[in-house]
C-alpha cells in the first residue's frame, strides 16, 4: 500500500506521493475535481427540488408517503418527469424529514435545504445516519454508522460559507493529520474529511460520553455517587499525558476545557476494577481523548486570547485583539487551563463549588485552592492535589511548571 505524505503550506498546497507508481498529484487539483463533482450533483439534487416544488399538493403528499428503496435510485435520462420525481424523493425527503426530528428534538438549528442535499451527496451514502450528539459555536456533530461494516463514528459538520470556520476546518484536519503519526491513547484517530459544496466534515472515532456529562452524571457509566480519588488521579493523568504529547511536538492546544475531552470506556475493565476494588471503579476503564483542535497552534500561534475566556490565563486578560501571542504563551496557557479542569474534577468529587462563569473571582490562584475542602477518606491525597493546583494555577506565567514538569509530578501519584 503506498505510503502518503502530506505537506502543509499558506494555500493548502499539498502533494501525496506514491512511491509504488511514482506519480505526484496535486490535493489542489484532487479537491477542486471532487468540489466540481459534487457541486454539479447538489445542483441536479436542486432541479429535483424545483420540480417537486411545482407539483400539485395531493400529488406531493403521495410522493412523501411512498416508500422507495435507498441503495438503487434510477438515474433519470430522458426517462420523464416521473423519473426525477422518484429519485428525487429517494435522495432529498428522508433526509429532510430526519433533519426536521432533530430540529424538534435537539434544538437544532441549520438550513434544512442545505443539510438534506449534503447528506445525499455520494461521498456521504456510505454512511446511516442516527442523531445530533453535539453542537458548538463552530458546528454540529452527528453520530453515524457505516453500511458495510456498522461502526460507530462521528461527523462534525462545519460552514464553508464562512471563512474564519473555514480556516478553523483546515487548522483542525492539518492537525489531526498530523497527530495520527504518534499513535497516542489520548489523542483522537485521524480520518480523511469530506469537503463539499455547503459543509466541510471531519470524521472521527465515536465516543460514548465526554468528560462534562461523565462528571454531571456517572452513575449513566457505571460510577456510584461522586467520583472517588483512583477515577479523577485516572483522568487527569490521561488529559495530562495527551497535553504532553501536543507540547512535545511543539503544538499548543489553545482551548483545553471539559467539554473538549471525550471519553472511551472499556466494559471489561471496568467489571474486573469494580470486581477487585469492592463494587468501587478504579478509573482505569476510563481513557480520556482529548479533542476539537481548531484553535490549536503549531510553530507560531495567531491568536490573541486563549480559545475559551473562563479558562484563560491572567496574562491573556488584559490582551488586545491585534496583539499575538507566541507559542510558548499558548503553551503556558494550557498549564493554567488544565489546573482549571483539575478544580472542576475536584469539584464533582468534594464538596468545593467551583463557579467557572466568575472569572477573576474563581480563578485567583491562591484563594481559589484554599477553597478546596476534600473529605475524610482523601486526606492522603489532599497534599498531592494541591501541589498539582498550585503550580498550574501560579499567576505568574515564567513561574508556572511546564508540562514535563506537570507529567512528572502526577506520575508519582
Amino acid at each position: 500500500m503506498p505510503h502518503l505524505f502530506f505537506k502543509k503550506t499558506r494555500d493548502i498546497k499539498s502533494s501525496i506521493c506514491s512511491h509504488d507508481s511514482g506519480v505526484a498529484l496535486s490535493i489542489n487539483s484532487i479537491v477542486k475535481t471532487k468540489k466540481a463533482l459534487e457541486s454539479r450533483f447538489a445542483n441536479v439534487l436542486q432541479k429535483f427540488r424545483s420540480v417537486i416544488s411545482r407539483l400539485k399538493p395531493e400529488r406531493k403528499n403521495s410522493l412523501v408517503h411512498q416508500s422507495c428503496p435507498l441503495e438503487a435510485p434510477r438515474t433519470p435520462k430522458d426517462s420523464g418527469f416521473e423519473d426525477y420525481i422518484s429519485l428525487a424523493e429517494q435522495l432529498i425527503m428522508p433526509h429532510e424529514r430526519l433533519i426536521d426530528q432533530w430540529q424538534n428534538e435537539k434544538g437544532l438549528r441549520v438550513n434544512v435545504i442545505k443539510l438534506s442535499e449534503t447528506l445525499a451527496l455520494p461521498s456521504l451514502r456510505h454512511f446511516r445516519f442516527h442523531e445530533i450528539v453535539g453542537c458548538g459555536g463552530t458546528g454540529f456533530v452527528i453520530k453515524v454508522t457505516t453500511i458495510s461494516g456498522n461502526k460507530p463514528l462521528a461527523l462534525k459538520f462545519v460552514s464553508s460559507s464562512r471563512g474564519i470556520l473555514n480556516d478553523i476546518f483546515l487548522n483542525e484536519d492539518y492537525i489531526l493529520a498530523f497527530l495520527s503519526c504518534l499513535n497516542h491513547s489520548n489523542l483522537p484517530l485521524y480520518y480523511p474529511s469530506i469537503i463539499t459544496p455547503h459543509y466541510n466534515i471531519l470524521v472521527s472515532e465515536y465516543m460514548q460520553t465526554d468528560l462534562l456529562k461523565l462528571l454531571e452524571d456517572p452513575g449513566d457509566h457505571g460510577l456510584k455517587g461522586k467520583l472517588n480519588v483512583s477515577v479523577v488521579k485516572s483522568l487527569f493523568k490521561g488529559v495530562v499525558n495527551g497535553i504532553y504529547a501536543l507540547h512535545v511536538a511543539n503544538i499548543a492546544h489553545s482551548d483545553i476545557k471539559i467539554e473538549n475531552v471525550l471519553v472511551k470506556q472499556s466494559i471489561a475493565t471496568h467489571l474486573k476494577g469494580m470486581k477487585s476494588n469492592i463494587n468501587q471503579c478504579d478509573g482505569c476503564c476510563l481513557t480520556p481523548i482529548i479533542c476539537d483542535f481548531g484553535l490549536a497552534q503549531q510553530k507560531k500561534s495567531l491568536l490573541s486570547t486563549y480559545g475559551t475566556p473562563d479558562f484563560a490565563a491572567p496574562e491573556f486578560w488584559q490582551s488586545t485583539k491585534h496583539s499575538k501571542c507566541a507559542l510558548e504563551h499558548m503553551k503556558r496557557g494550557d498549564i493554567w487551563a488544565l489546573g482549571c479542569l483539575l478544580l472542576e474534577l475536584l469539584q464533582f468529587g468534594t464538596e468545593f463549588s467551583f463557579q467557572r462563569n466568575d472569572v477573576r473571582a474563581a480563578y485567583a490562584a491562591s484563594g481559589a485552592t484554599k477553597q478546596v475542602v476534600f473529605p475524610e477518606n482523601w486526606e492522603n491525597e489532599e497534599n498531592c492535589f494541591r501541589n498539582a493546583l498550585n503550580l498550574c494555577l501560579e499567576v505568574d506565567e515564567q513561574k508556572r511548571i511546564s508540562i514535563r514538569g506537570l507529567k512528572k509530578v502526577v506520575d508519582r501519584w
